[in-house]
């Protein structure tokens, strides 16, 4: 993209008070969604994401920025087909925050699932998001990274209670053991249960 198509893009952005005013209309509206494309599908933008940024939006922002920058730094034919949306800009409202990112067009493993593709079809799909997790998985960590969101913080995944870690693990070696503890625990009950 040139310069000019850059500019121009970043010149139709939403202003701080219409990106609000925008997903707000969008939850009056009866979409509480979260994530908005700008000013609409028809004719995007932008895409806009906004949640409570103390329930990971933080730390999913550092992510997408750390991934960003990562495959930028790789060579082209490794990263083909693999977009991540740069971020322009983070509204922050009291607990909200609002990321206005660039709108790649496409449709959603969900959007695709929800279509009722055949398995047969949906192969192709599956072998891009495993390319891109390979990728994904290959990029070289920060030296002072812990198991976690780039930026530091606790671990937000289904295998943890309430889909958060309790604590913010130091290596991968404290996050093993725990893991492995839990496991035993959950064993030992099980066992206490079959024996009932």
């Amino acid at each position: 993209m040139s310069q000019i198509d850059e500019d121009f893009k970043l010149s139709q952005l939403p202003t701080d008070a219409e990106t609000i005013a925008f997903c707000e209309l969008q939850e009056a509206l009866g979409d509480y969604s979260g994530t908005y494309v700008y000013p609409s599908r028809e004719a995007p933008v932008a895409f806009i994401k906004c949640g409570a940024k103390d329930f990971g939006m933080k730390a999913e922002l550092s992510n997408q920025e750390f991934v960003f920058n990562a495959l930028k730094s790789l060579p082209q034919h490794e990263t083909a087909n693999i977009l991540i949306p740069k971020i322009y800009r983070v509204v922050e409202r009291e607990y909200i925050l609002y990321v206005i990112m660039e709108y790649i067009n496409g449709d959603t493993l969900k959007e695709l699932l929800d279509k009722g593709l055949l398995q047969n079809q949906l192969e192709e799909y599956y072998t891009k998001i495993a390319q891109a997790i390979k990728l994904f998985i290959s990029l070289k960590v920060p030296e002072n990274a812990t198991p976690g969101p780039v930026s530091g913080g606790n671990i937000k995944h289904p295998l943890f209670k309430d889909g958060e870690a309790s604590i913010e693990y130091t290596s991968i070696d404290t996050l093993q053991k725990h893991v492995n503890n839990v496991g035993l625990h959950q064993q030992c009950i099980n066992i206490l249960l079959m024996s009932n």
